[in-house]
């Protein structure tokens, strides 16, 4: 029977050089160790260095049948063990981490208008899903510990995402996001008598917060825009109501009609106070809407009316 024939030493070393050889060639400029292509093929190098070796070693000294497939097996098997265990380890000491950073302003009309900074931004790299913290007062942000760098980022602003070049921003000032649209001044219409004690509308007493009664009450009404509101395309629908302080506090309001509606808090609402409700897409002249809420009371609240509740409402442009 033949006997196998060895594996040059001579041989694994020259492709163990080559290999090594053009590592150090990528890993010689900074310029080229920040691209993540290089950074994914250096580490399948050194995975590839890693087999070659472990197949040369085991093919060599194993005098036993299928040599080769044993070797093939347990340099593969070694490959992808470096690959995923050491490699992360010894990352940082070839591609050192570095931050990305900058700041985020509201868009410009023109070149020479002043950057308003922007609050509450969140950059994020999408190739790798590294994110900052949300930007602080003067629009400021950071994502440490980036390997590579990032030809785009995002910036997520108000449930919307802005996606951007950083090659277009060169100074990192990302004058990005679309200043807010200002509301005109709303014309809050008064309800008078809309409110009904309700028959139909189930509150539950909820005596482990205190309270020791309680009432339901119903608004079913037909909401007019105005000719401001219908010139100016105005779809937003508000409704806010106010009970007075010395009834008791409003709790387990409901939105039946139109169905897509929700509950709105305005800056300076107080809890138990003031109640608003929300419809975005309005579209007819008039909508027909039917809330409900509950009037909760302790020992000693007087027994609330309906005309305790003060009402307006208005079509609007803007949350």
């Amino acid at each position: 029977m033949p006997r196998r024939t060895k594996i040059s030493l001579v041989a694994v070393f020259a492709v163990v050089l080559i290999l090594l050889g053009f590592l150090v060639f990528l890993l010689a400029y900074d310029d080229l160790k920040r691209i993540g292509w290089v950074q994914g093929l250096a580490g399948v190098i050194m995975s590839l260095i890693v087999a070659v070796v472990l197949f040369s070693i085991v093919y060599s000294a194993a005098e036993v049948r299928g040599a080769a497939f044993l070797g093939g097996v347990l340099g593969i098997s070694g490959a992808a063990l470096f690959y995923v265990f050491l490699l992360p380890r010894i990352y940082p000491f070839f591609f050192p981490a570095r931050s990305v950073s900058g700041y985020v302003y509201f868009k410009r009309n023109n070149p020479g208008e002043a950057l308003q900074a922007v609050a509450n931004v969140t950059a994020r790299i999408p190739a790798t899903n590294q994110h900052s913290n949300p930007t602080d007062e003067t629009g400021y942000f950071t994502i440490a510990d980036v390997y590579v760098d990032p030809t785009k980022l995002d910036f997520d602003y108000a449930a919307n995402t802005y996606l951007v070049n950083v090659s277009d921003y060169p100074d990192q000032h990302y004058d990005i996001i679309p200043r807010p649209q200002i509301e005109p001044t709303p014309n809050q219409k008064p309800l008078v008598n809309v409110w009904k004690k309700s028959d139909w509308y189930k509150c539950d007493l909820r005596r482990d917060e205190g309270y020791t009664a309680v009432e339901a009450f119903s608004l079913e009404t037909d909401l007019k825009k105005d000719d401001g509101e219908r010139s100016s395309e105005a779809k937003i629908l508000h409704v806010r109501t106010t009970l007075d302080s010395k009834v008791g506090d409003l709790t387990q309001p409901r939105n039946f009609s139109p169905e897509k509606g929700m509950n709105a808090v305005q800056p300076g609402d107080h809890p138990g106070r003031d109640h608003g409700w929300l419809w975005t897409d309005i579209k007819d002249e008039k909508a027909k809407v039917k809330v409900a809420i509950c009037v909760s009371r302790k020992n000693g609240g007087r027994k609330p009316e309906a005309n305790d509740l003060t009402t307006v409402y208005w079509y609007g442009v803007l949350k």
